[in-house]
């Protein structure tokens, strides 16, 4: 297989807590003289505002690992706007991105990534639901399954997560997907917007952790927020 290039971008907004561990997942597979993904990579981290030390700890990882970049916002953007920040970033064939809370497992967008290499699809996400809601809290799985059903019924899909906060893409489909939401609601609108485009999506079954840290969803208000997100790709593009 040829070489090939995966920018990881990880939107990070005060997690001093779970960074470190998410970087060091990352790097611990492309790094010593037996590195356990061939590929080469690159992990833009974006700073989206933070008051605490998250700055600090990615930026002293900078110094002992060049393939990690810190980009800083000066101000709180939200989680889509982030995103985006890192997507014009990029430089790899693929971008992939993941949180910074432990919640996913860091080395699974190698996992993801091999996927969609090997199958050519368009974008492969790691779906929490395909084996159960493993630490996922009730109330979250059961807004999850709303917008997995909505979203099925919309656009005649078979999805399991569409609000998935890891994903693997090609670069080039990065156009579609920077007018989408700047909160939290990207990532159901992301799901919404390919399926809409006829782009060839897959699902790859993934652990799910309790996160490091506060949670910054906002049940009620954000959940409103991903519904409209999702019906406005279905009717307004």
């Amino acid at each position: 297989m040829e070489s090939l290039k995966l920018s990881i971008i990880i939107p990070a907004q005060n997690e001093e807590r779970g960074i470190h561990f998410v970087l060091e997942k990352l790097v611990s597979h492309v790094s010593g003289p037996h590195p356990l993904f061939p590929h080469e990579i690159e992990i833009i981290v974006v700073n989206d505002g933070s008051t605490d030390q998250t700055a600090s700890v990615v930026g002293k990882m900078c110094g002992d690992f060049p393939c990690i970049k810190l980009i800083n916002h000066r101000n709180n953007q939200g989680y889509g706007t982030a995103l985006k920040t890192g997507f014009r970033e990029a430089r790899g064939e693929y971008i992939g991105f993941l949180d910074a809370d432990g919640s996913y497992p860091p080395e699974a967008i190698f996992y993801l990534f091999s996927r969609i290499v090997e199958n050519g699809a368009d974008i492969v996400w790691g779906s929490r639901l395909m084996n159960g809601k493993k630490e996922m809290p009730f109330i979250r799985w059961l807004g999850n399954l709303f917008f997995r059903i909505l979203t099925n019924i919309l656009f005649r899909s078979n999805l399991t997560d569409v609000t998935s906060g890891m994903r693997v893409f090609k670069k080039e489909l990065a156009p579609h997907f920077f007018s989408l939401p700047y909160g939290l609601e990207f990532s159901p609108a992301m799901s919404a917007i390919a399926l809409q485009k006829g782009l060839t999506v897959e699902e790859l079954p993934i652990p799910y952790e309790k996160r490091i840290g506060k949670s910054k969803l906002k049940i009620f208000e954000d959940g409103f927020k991903f519904l409209f997100a999702i019906m406005a790709c279905k009717y307004f593009r």
